[in-house]
């Protein structure tokens, strides 16, 4: 093995970026090898490829500090992968969205992760709820948990572990790497309180929400009562006058004189006395007037 450093470094770029997947060490050590057939010869190719290709890693992982990938060891080896912080502007390559998964899925992977071996009627011994067939099939498609075979109790019933995929899926070399389960309480009531004040000012908003919608709701109500009355005072006025039949005029000219004629005799009855003796003087004035003209005449 005999390239310049420089070179050994672009050659591992170069087939970290083209394999597609991780390689590990060994992987790598098998690009410097020479085709022979002396076994023990290749070994040795093999041992002092790994010291150089060791320090060609740490330099790209150091290249890569001011670029948006960076290149990280995990559990099936070396890769390139995009930085955290730079995966949710990229994320419109795909078409598809991001998988959403569900609290009882992480629940029981991290079981699984923390407690293995273990049985599914343990996990749900641990979180108090049945564990859903297709959670656990779900795990199985993803490759992230495998049967490591059967417990030696009545039923005989499975025991799960996590696989490499697991490992590399959460950039993770082994499972020590893992977080403490500590820091993972911390982390679990943070989120609850978080939960549970985002609940109460849900609950408050809804409340004041149905408040001033039953107020609308009250206010609404009084108009329609309102404007009912008052049809219901309008139809029965309507319903009044329909029923009330109007006044007809059905004297004729004839009963109007009668009961003229009728009502004089009683309309002098009832003259007042002043009235009567003012007109007695008033015809015998008339009435000598009438004997003088006579006796003139003579």
């Amino acid at each position: 093995m005999s390239e310049p450093q420089e070179q050994l470094q672009h050659i591992i770029e170069a087939a970290l970026l083209a394999a597609g997947r991780p390689l590990t060490l060994d992987h790598l050590s098998d690009l410097f090898v020479t085709m022979t057939e002396d076994e023990s010869m290749a070994n040795e190719e093999r041992k002092v490829a790994r010291k150089r290709i060791r320090p060609a890693l740490k330099q790209l992982q150091a290249d890569c500090e001011n670029r948006g990938f960076e290149l990280v060891e995990v559990a099936s080896g070396w890769r390139f992968q995009v930085k955290q912080h730079i995966a949710p502007h990229i994320a419109g390559l795909w078409n598809s969205r991001p998988s959403r998964y569900s609290r009882a899925m992480l629940e029981t992977l991290a079981l699984i992760a923390y407690r293995q071996p273990i049985t599914r009627s343990e996990i749900e011994k641990i979180r108090g709820v049945s564990v859903s067939s297709e959670i656990m099939k779900k795990l199985l498609d993803y490759d992230w948990i495998r049967v490591l075979g059967q417990k030696s109790t009545p039923g005989h019933p499975r025991i799960y572990g996590t696989t490499t995929a697991f490992l590399d899926h959460f950039s993770l070399q082994q499972l020590g790497d893992l977080p403490p389960l500590d820091e993972l309480k911390d982390t679990a009531l943070e989120e609850n309180r978080q939960l549970n004040e985002d609940a109460e000012q849900s609950m408050q908003e809804g409340l004041k929400q149905a408040d001033q919608e039953k107020q609308e709701q009250e206010i609404e109500k009084r108009r329609l009562a309102k404007e009912a009355a008052e049809q219901k005072e309008a139809d029965a006025a309507a319903t009044l006058q329909a029923d009330t039949p109007p006044l007809e005029n059905t004297d004729s000219a004839e009963d109007s004189d009668q009961f003229n004629e009728d009502a004089e005799p009683v309309m002098q009855e009832h003259l007042p006395q002043d009235d009567q003796e003012e007109k007695e003087p008033e015809a015998e004035h008339v009435l000598d007037t009438y004997q003088s003209e006579e006796m003139d005449s003579i």
